[in-house]
């Protein structure tokens, strides 16, 4: 069987070429018979890679060991669950996952719906941005195909596996790559339809519209795929944090400010016409971030410890890369005319303005992220001495970034398009003095602390704007509708974006809460207990109960420790922080974690003497953690209701189904 999956490949890629072929002529002569032969090399390529995945997807839950792939990262004892997310467990097996990912969203984009601008334009835009989607494709095919494939057969198989590393056994491992991974891809989409457009000539914001969805689904996939990332470093890796800075860590968070901004410069075009050179660049930096991020995981040029191991993927990737940079540049030279704004920023105090600073300190956050994670490398090159900067730069440069952005996110609303005037002004009081009362509350309550108190400054002056505006709008359509939930449904259909925007920067503020809250507040001890012991943190007594050992299989045995968390004499819950050993692979630490809206009582075992006559713990108090995850989950839902259709394309939809009207004395023939 792992010839035919790689047989699949080679015809996808057979498909895929034709296809690049046929869109480009298209694009080139005008021809729409042409796009529609793309169309079916698209869909052909997009069957042969899903049935190419489908055989590999088999052979995993299977345990079918002719496939080399299988038996490096499956074994018979292994979960169902976990030999399904086996397949992009390794190197071979997430190419191909990107490679499909980025085939059905190109097919679902240009084959399957083309567009609301009418047959005629959409097959226009179609056959430049197919070209350059089915380009981009061509090289993960070539890929999978030669130098990476998940279809090497195994001459004689082995009675077992190796297994997943024990690491990946976890949930996250099947929400967190795929949701990343839809992020990553997802913004080839956008990328696609503005350079096809720029190709064609066509300098206006119909590709916007258009790629809105895609580019709202990318960044809501990016959204979730980091926060669950953070949730798994937590719960997993037993080391009491959720982001250490590490340079695959940051590669996703990169693109994922860079989108941001881009969001934002989008919507500023569409209203009023401006940040056109900036908003290209922004998408086209975000798309070429994706490439960087799996560059940088797969060439080893890094330290990190989510990274696959170096390979000379990363040269094919780094010449990807730069082609990749060359092409844009050229492209956004070449039509450097058609991105004339209509009309400038006439006075910074505006809410255009509110929007090129936001754009501006995501870009440099973004930019300072970025430079920090290549500091190996570019120490190496200008100093001859590799220099890798540790969390407390990160910790020291980024957040007063963040800060302002937050700050500048409470700004916005109250500002008008085109010039503040003496009302805006007076709008400010309230919420100022509202953020200023709180921040002066926690500095008389004993915080002193001034990224803390900085930081409830910004975030309760966000959501001192950012509520009341929200709820105007829902009172403001819950009259005779009977109740504020209807009003609030309301106001989601009448102008998703809006609500869904307001949504989002609430969860912003929540979540910068929630971070600050569990870092600076941290609280921290290491213990050495016997059975019987007592020990108390943050006001929070533990009473120890000694170890406790299971067999789950033949190949792992837990060792836990059982802990009592004690309030007025009285059991409030336990605690289990575990050891797991394998056979097969090294011990893995699990944590136990013990939370609630106040905060999270986070156990880590350490160790144990010879039989559990006393064991060693750190004990860790995260002070309002959980707010990080509403928040994030809280941006999560305004992302979903910002995909409802913008009051602009509904007007246009309007328009459209509007019948033109009859010259004068034609008739309809009744």
């Amino acid at each position: 069987m792992p010839f035919v999956g790689h047989g699949l490949l080679l015809a996808a890629t057979a498909a895929t070429l034709f296809g690049l072929v046929a869109y480009g002529r298209a694009a080139r002569q005008g021809r729409l018979e042409l796009a529609r032969q793309g169309r079916v090399a698209l869909g052909l390529a997009t069957l042969l890679v899903t049935a190419a995945s489908l055989i590999l997807l088999v052979a995993l839950i299977q345990t079918d060991f002719r496939f080399a792939y299988v038996v490096r990262h499956t074994n018979r004892d292994l979960p169902l669950l976990y030999r399904v997310a086996a397949f992009w467990a390794g190197q071979e097996g997430s190419l191909l996952l990107w490679l499909w990912i980025l085939l059905v969203e190109g097919f679902l984009a240009l084959g399957w719906r083309r567009g609301s601008q009418g047959p005629e334009a959409a097959d226009r835009l179609e056959a430049p941005a197919g070209a350059l989607l089915l380009g981009i494709a061509l090289f993960f095919e070539l890929l999978v195909v030669t130098v990476s494939s998940p279809f090497g057969a195994v001459a004689t198989p082995p009675a077992d596996g190796r297994g997943l590393n024990p690491l990946l056994q976890n949930p996250g491992m099947l929400i967190h790559p795929v949701t990343l991974y839809l992020g990553y891809v997802g913004f080839t989409v956008p990328f696609a339809l503005a350079f096809g457009a720029l190709i064609l000539g066509d300098g206006s914001d119909a590709w916007i519209e258009r790629s809105r969805r895609w580019s709202l689904a990318a960044w809501l996939f990016l959204t979730l795929g980091i926060v669950y990332g953070m949730q798994w470093a937590y719960v997993e890796l037993g080391w009491g944090g959720f982001w250490a800075w590490d340079p695959v860590e940051n590669a996703s968070l990169i693109p994922w400010l860079t989108a941001t901004a881009y969001l934002h410069g989008a919507r500023v075009w569409q209203q009023r016409g401006c940040f056109k050179v900036g908003t290209v660049g922004l998408l086209a930096a975000t798309f070429l971030l994706t490439i960087f991020g799996t560059y940088l995981t797969r060439s080893g040029v890094v330290s990190s410890v989510h990274a696959f191991a170096p390979s000379t993927l990363g040269s094919l990737f780094l010449g990807f890369l730069i082609l990749l940079t060359v092409g844009t540049v050229a492209i956004l030279i070449w039509r450097r005319d058609l991105l004339q704004d209509e009309v400038g920023v006439d006075n910074p105090i505006s809410r255009e303005g509110s929007f090129l600073l936001a754009m501006l300190l995501l870009a440099a956050a973004a930019l300072v992220v970025f430079l920090g994670t290549l500091s190996p490398i570019l120490s190496g090159w200008l100093l001859g001495t590799r220099i890798q900067l540790d969390a407390a730069f990160y910790n020291r440069v980024v957040p007063p970034i963040g800060l302002l952005i937050v700050a500048v996110m409470g700004l916005a609303p109250l500002l008008p398009w085109g010039r503040a005037t003496r009302r805006t002004w007076r709008r400010l009081v309230w919420p100022l003095g509202l953020a200023g009362a709180v921040t002066l509350g926690l500095a008389a309550a004993g915080i002193h602390h001034g990224l803390a108190l900085a930081a409830a400054l910004a975030c309760f002056f966000a959501l001192a704007v950012t509520l009341p505006e929200l709820l105007k709008g829902f009172r403001g359509h819950a009259r005779g509708l009977g109740g504020r939930l209807k009003g609030a449904l309301r106001a989601a259909r009448r102008n998703p974006s809006r609500v869904g925007g307001y949504l989002v920067h609430i969860g912003v503020a929540v979540m910068v809460v929630g971070m600050v809250g569990a870092t600076v507040f941290e609280t921290s001890a290491d213990v050495v207990l016997q059975p019987g012991q007592m020990t108390e943190l943050a006001g929070h007594r533990l009473h120890y109960a000694g170890l406790r050992q299971r067999m789950d299989s033949p190949s792992q045995v837990t060792i836990h420790a059982e802990l009592i968390l004690l309030g007025d004499g009285r059991p409030l819950g336990r605690l289990r922080p575990e050891k797991v050993f394998y056979t097969y692979a090294r011990p893995t630490t699990e944590p136990a974690i013990l939370g609630g809206p106040r905060g999270d009582l986070y156990v880590i075992l350490n160790g144990w003497e010879e039989g559990g006559r006393q064991a060693s713990f750190t004990l860790v108090w995260h002070p309002l953690i959980s707010w990080m995850w509403w928040g994030a989950y809280i941006m999560a839902a305004g992302g979903l209701i910002a995909f409802g259709p913008t009051p602009q394309a509904r007007s246009r939809g309007a328009a459209r189904s509007t019948p033109p009207a009859l010259p004068a004395g034609e008739g309809t023939g009744a």
